[in-house]
């Protein structure tokens, strides 16, 4: 019995380093419970991947790199989806034993790839969601009439087919535990909370640096939001410069926040740093002070499971199943998202007190190692992923 990945565009390095670590993530998952693991991908994937003892059929991606056109960028990810259909279709054709299909991105195209390559071969489709829909409103953020009226088809287009994909789909996997995905209400009989694995030798070997270094980790785009953190960081620095805070990833907003660090002077307490490899990021918030996120959008971000694994306390926003992890006062702290005053004010109190940033850190081990062998272990998740397979 073998399995089919679906995965989203990769155009640079970095999001091929992110897609390998959450395959990596799934196929442990699976372990034992699949014989061959095939991936529909796009070429970049294919020739730039790290993965070893997986099949690749790679389609061919449309160049759009500088398109700023949203409905040409639109178009282009349509035809890529499409192509992405067919082949995946062709491949289970030829590899007979495919018997599951599940897609590696949330974005609700790639979901609905998977279910209709499910529906006309007849195998099952396992819908994997790490994303909410509303990210159909970050299409475009700019004003104006035609702005809002492409975000408003783009928002109406994805509960459509986020419904469909639910409604076809065999089991649905969310990320994030049922009550922190309102979405999903009217299919709770078919989904399963299965988050990705996380590594117990994270909590192992850790303690934080002499530099007070605060994290962000991501990808550098709009539904991230780290201009938040840019903003706060430099409303900081007028006080005090006794940190350092590192901005970890790549994307398409990579050139503006080097331009904001330059423009606002921030280079002594800003650094923009290249996505790496997920051993290198472990290693980094192991010594780090705190970590921050600043999303418009989140389900269960493994940044953050992965900082409370380290001992890393967390400032996040109140989204998707944050809450689940982060306790106020406890391990971290929640805001409203976009609001600079109260981020800032939360980092300075943290800054201020390091004997309340220990405890905190004390305690994310502590809550941490209280769900590991409950969700995020991997006999928890391999025996998720176990039940739905066997069925």
């Amino acid at each position: 019995m073998d399995l089919l990945i679906i995965n989203e565009k990769t155009p640079d390095r970095n999001y091929v380093i992110l897609a390998d670590n959450k395959i990596n993530k799934i196929t442990a998952g699976l372990k034992n419970l699949v014989e061959k693991i095939h991936i529909v991908c796009d070429e970049n994937y294919y020739r730039k991947s790290s993965l070893t003892g997986i099949i690749f059929h790679p389609v061919k991606n449309f160049k759009k790199h500088g398109v700023k056109n949203t409905l040409l960028r639109l178009l282009y990810h349509l035809l890529f989806i499409i192509r992405l259909f067919r082949k995946a279709v062709t491949v289970i054709k030829h590899n007979p034993q495919i018997k599951f299909i599940i897609n590696i991105s949330g974005h609700f195209t790639i979901g609905l790839v998977n279910i209709l390559t499910g529906r006309i071969t007849g195998r099952r489709s396992l819908l994997r969601l790490t994303e909410s829909i509303q990210v159909a409103f970050l299409v475009n953020r700019k004003k104006g009439s035609l702005s809002r009226l492409v975000n408003w088809l783009s928002y109406t287009l994805a509960v459509i087919l986020e419904k469909i994909v639910f409604k076809f789909s065999h089991k649905i996997i969310s990320v994030t535990p049922l009550e922190y995905y309102p979405n999903i209400k009217g299919f709770e009989s078919k989904t399963v909370f299965i988050p990705d694995i996380i590594q117990e030798t994270c909590v192992n070997d850790t303690g934080k640096d002499a530099e007070k270094k605060i994290l962000f980790a991501g990808r550098l785009e709009l539904e991230k939001n780290p201009f938040t953190l840019l903003k706060c960081i430099s409303e900081i620095s007028k006080n005090r410069r006794d940190f350092k805070t590192l901005i970890i990833g790549g994307g398409e907003l990579e050139k503006p926040i080097r331009n904001f660090i330059e423009r606002n002077k921030l280079g002594r307490v800003a650094e923009l740093i290249p996505t790496m490899k997920h051993e290198q990021l472990i290693n980094l918030l192991k010594t780090s002070y705190l970590l921050v996120n600043t999303s418009y959008l989140e389900l269960m971000p493994n940044i953050i499971v992965e900082a409370l694994a380290c001992g890393l306390p967390v400032i996040a926003p109140r989204l998707g199943g944050i809450p689940y992890l982060i306790h106020p006062g406890y391990n971290g702290f929640l805001y409203k998202t976009g609001d600079v005053k109260t981020l800032g004010d939360l980092i300075n109190k943290l800054l201020d007190n390091e004997d309340l940033r220990d405890k905190m850190s004390s305690n994310c081990k502590k809550f941490f190692r209280e769900i590991f062998e409950k969700d995020f272990g991997d006999r928890a998740v391999h025996n998720r992923y176990e039940r739905i397979i066997r069925e």
